[in-house]
């Protein structure tokens, strides 16, 4: 966990020297504190923000490996499908 958060505060360092396009990079766009698309002069700490930064990365990689999971069950209680998947996958 330390080499992880040395990692984002060093990330967050070059993102705060060189932002990103905040329409583009969610990391620019938490550093500049918007609300609705507008700034509004509030700023997460450097708590918030790396522990913002944890929170997405998990949540992403929760729910893309629960969607692989649940598409195995259900491939494997549904041979046909699976089957079917096989001989068509577009």
């Amino acid at each position: 966990m330390k080499d992880f958060l040395g990692y984002l505060e060093t990330l967050v360092a070059r993102r705060r020297a060189k932002p990103g396009n905040p329409e583009r990079d969610v990391l620019t766009r938490l550093i500049q504190g918007e609300v609705d698309g507008e700034a509004n002069g509030e700023r997460l700490t450097e708590t918030e923000l790396l522990h913002n930064c944890i929170f997405l990365l998990n949540a992403g990689h929760e729910t893309t490996t629960n969607l692989i999971g649940n598409g195995l069950v259900a491939l494997a209680r549904h041979p046909d499908e699976k089957r079917r998947l096989i001989e068509h996958p577009n």
